[in-house]
């Protein structure tokens, strides 16, 4: 049990029976090491490329990839890449990475793909020549700490959520 690399080697046994007759044998016996694998991703925002990285080292090259992920996604390449992600394909992600000798690793990682935010625009237009205008985006989904930018006729342009324009 818990075999190791340290433990591969010349195995020989000495056997005997019950007249004292002698046989010997020897075997080699190889105990390949595993390999590693780490899996790394960034947090996106829905529309974008979901990436899920693989990074396998060790053991003996010529790896198979195996990938798990949310909603029974799958697939048999070293990394992810899935366009146009939506916030269901958030989840964990696990590779299993196999070597040419057989040996296995296995790591996992959450995935995250944040929904866009949703915004409605308005006004108190129609106004009269003279008075001010007054431009308002209210922001009915997503994370809060939003920054604006208005872009209008003339070069008009704003940060302001609210912008009053005279």
């Amino acid at each position: 049990a818990n075999a190791t690399p340290a433990m591969s080697g010349l195995y020989s046994v000495t056997v005997t029976d019950s007249k004292g007759c002698v046989a010997n044998s020897s075997v080699q016996a190889t105990v390949n090491p595993n390999p590693t694998v780490q899996t790394t991703t960034t947090e996106i925002c829905a529309g974008s490329t979901l990436t899920v990285n693989s990074t396998p080292s060790g053991g003996t090259p010529g790896y198979n990839y195996v990938w798990s992920g949310p909603n029974g996604y799958s697939a048999s390449t070293q990394s992810v890449s899935r366009a146009n992600a939506t916030p269901a394909m958030s989840g964990l992600y696990t590779v299993t990475v196999t070597d040419t000798k057989g040996c296995v690793a296995n790591s996992s990682v959450q995935a995250i793909v944040n929904p866009n935010p949703t915004v409605q625009s308005s006004s108190n237009s129609p106004v009269c020549v003279g008075n001010q205008i007054t431009l308002f985006a209210t922001p009915s989904s997503g994370t809060p700490g939003f920054t604006y930018s208005w872009t209008g006729p003339n070069n008009y342009t704003s940060s302001l959520q609210n912008p009053v324009i005279l």
